[in-house]
């Protein structure tokens, strides 16, 4: 639904000032561009490498500025809403940090789903090999009685 508003505006052909109705569009997600930038990232979100929290720079609708970005997945990870997509925050500190989004997986070293710090965080491999599960066909061949 459009919103009508009506303005002052000067009409040069009379040289007098006339009120005119204009309508005013919502801009939807499909309207905007979606595309993700670095740029765009640090205009919205602060990321704090140290501590690995994304906090809002600007409110934005219930978010208000300062608050703590995203929501917890139910397996652990954070995700983050931004242009009409969502992102995990771990792929949103490569973005913040290098400038691009990974196409592979980022995985933490230490395990622990939604600690984000960059000193933490690392590539994942794209054939889906985890390097903090123990490969158990290795393990019974070594251990075989």
């Amino acid at each position: 639904m459009a919103k009508i508003k009506e303005i002052l505006v000067y009409n040069p052909k009379t040289k007098r000032e006339e009120w005119k109705f204009t309508e005013r569009k919502k801009i939807s997600v499909k309207d905007q561009n979606n595309e993700l930038t670095q740029e765009r990232l640090k205009e919205i979100l602060k990321y704090i490498k140290k501590t690995g929290i994304f906090t809002w720079k600007v409110s934005r609708g219930t978010k208000k500025a300062g608050s703590e970005a995203g929501v917890l997945h139910p397996q652990g990870y954070r995700q983050i809403g931004l242009c009409g997509n969502i992102y995990t925050a771990r792929k949103l500190a490569f973005l913040y940090v290098f400038g691009y989004l990974p196409e592979c997986p980022v995985s933490t070293k230490n395990g622990v789903p939604d600690d984000n710090r960059f000193a933490n965080l690392r590539l994942g491999r794209q054939n889906g090999v985890k390097k903090n599960e123990i490969n158990t066909r290795i393990f019974k061949r070594e251990f075989k009685v």
